[in-house]
C-alpha cells in the first residue's frame, strides 16, 4: 500500500496504490479516477466504523456522509485517486496507535489501514462554536486524510502554551489537548454582532491543524453560527 498527495497546493489529489485485498475507505463522491481492478461497495455508517443506521446517524452528526465508500483491490498494483470538493490542501495524519485525533465537521476525506473512527460529543462548547457539538475521533494505526479550505498549517504547542483560533478554521487536533470556547471581544454584544463570536482556545501540549480559508457560511455572525450548530 502506497500513497502520494499530488497537484498541491491548490487542487491536490490523494493517489493510492493498493495490492490485492487491500482497502481504501473514503467519503462518497471523493473518487476522481481509478484503475478497473477495484471492487466498490457502499455501506451505511459513513466514516464511522460502527455499521448500520446508528453509525450513519453518528457520522451525519459529525458533519460527514451517512454512507461510506470502500474500494478493495482485486489484483496488485491498482491505483485510485481521491479529490476534495473544494480547493485547498490535503492533510495527512499518521496514527501511531497511541495518540488519537479530533476532526472538525466536514474535514474527513479518507483513511487507510486500521483506523477506527467514532463520534465524540463536545457539549455546550461545541454548540457555541462552529466546530460543532459532535466531532469525529480517529484512533488506531493507519493513515488519516483531511481536506482543508485554502492552505493547511500545523501548529505545535508546548506544555501549557496557549493558542487562540477562530473556530471556522479548525481542521483537526490531537486528542487530550485542552480546548475551550471563549469570546474574543470584551462585551457579549460585540461578540454577537461583530462576526467574531466565540473562538477556540487550545492549551498544549499537542498539535493543531488549521486552514487559511473558512468554509461555507464563513461570513455569518454568532447568531447564524449558533443556528448552524443546532440544525
Amino acid at each position: 500500500m502506497q500513497f502520494e498527495v499530488r497537484h498541491a497546493p491548490t487542487f491536490p489529489t490523494l493517489d493510492v496504490t493498493l495490492d490485492e485485498g487491500e482497502v481504501a475507505v473514503a467519503q462518497p463522491g471523493a473518487m476522481l479516477c481509478m484503475d478497473p481492478g477495484f471492487e466498490v461497495t457502499a455501506a451505511v455508517g459513513g466514516a464511522v466504523a460502527k455499521r448500520g443506521a446508528f453509525g450513519g446517524l453518528g457520522s451525519m452528526l459529525a458533519g460527514e456522509s451517512f454512507f461510506r465508500a470502500n474500494y478493495r483491490a482485486r489484483r496488485d498494483g491498482q491505483t485510485i485517486a481521491f479529490a476534495p470538493e473544494h480547493s485547498g490542501d490535503i492533510v495527512h495524519v499518521a496514527l501511531d496507535g497511541q495518540t488519537g485525533w479530533l476532526v472538525s465537521r466536514g474535514a474527513y476525506l479518507a483513511h487507510l489501514r486500521d483506523v477506527d473512527l467514532s463520534v465524540r460529543f463536545e457539549g455546550v462548547r461545541g454548540l457555541v462554536t462552529r466546530t460543532g457539538m459532535f466531532l469525529l475521533h480517529a484512533s488506531g494505526e493507519g493513515d488519516l486524510f483531511c481536506a482543508s479550505h485554502g492552505s493547511a498549517v500545523s501548529r505545535e504547542l508546548g506544555e501549557g502554551e496557549r493558542f487562540v483560533l477562530d473556530n471556522r478554521f479548525v481542521v483537526a487536533f490531537t486528542d487530550g489537548m485542552r480546548w475551550e470556547a471563549v469570546k474574543v471581544a470584551e462585551s457579549i454584544g460585540a461578540s454577537l454582532f461583530s462576526g467574531e463570536g466565540m473562538v477556540n482556545r487550545f492549551t498544549g501540549p499537542g498539535t493543531v491543524w488549521y486552514q487559511t480559508r473558512a468554509g461555507t457560511g464563513s461570513g455569518r455572525g454568532m447568531l447564524g453560527l449558533l443556528l448552524e450548530s443546532v440544525f
